[in-house]
């Protein structure tokens, strides 16, 4: 079995987070996100898109992490019955990323 966490690229949430100032009257989203990692902890790269495509990518890492706390998956797991997956989706080009370990960072998902 599988489990997969899929992202996109752009996210109106994830770029939400990194100007909170814009969430003050939407209280309701504010909560929503604080499932999210806290965007204090992503370094600013060059861009305001490569910053935000780091967020939505540690926010599909740290929403893979949330799901391990559920019994029934951290179970199947141990059992080697249970496998999860990080994805982040561009629409622009349609290419879909997959975090690997082995290369600690998202790489083309192959057909």
């Amino acid at each position: 079995e599988h489990i997969i966490i899929c992202r996109h690229e752009s996210c109106g949430a994830m770029g939400a987070l990194l100007n909170l100032d814009t969430l003050t009257p939407f209280v309701q989203i504010q909560n929503w996100l604080k499932h999210a990692p806290n965007p204090k902890n992503i370094v600013s790269y060059k861009t305001p898109e490569e910053t935000l495509e780091r967020l939505v990518q540690q926010n599909t890492l740290h929403q893979l992490d949330n799901i391990k706390t559920y019994p029934w998956v951290a179970e199947k797991i141990d059992a080697g019955e249970l496998q999860l997956h990080a994805w982040v989706h561009h629409f622009s080009s349609g290419e879909t990323f997959h975090y690997t370990k082995e290369n600690e960072r998202f790489i083309p998902l192959k057909n």
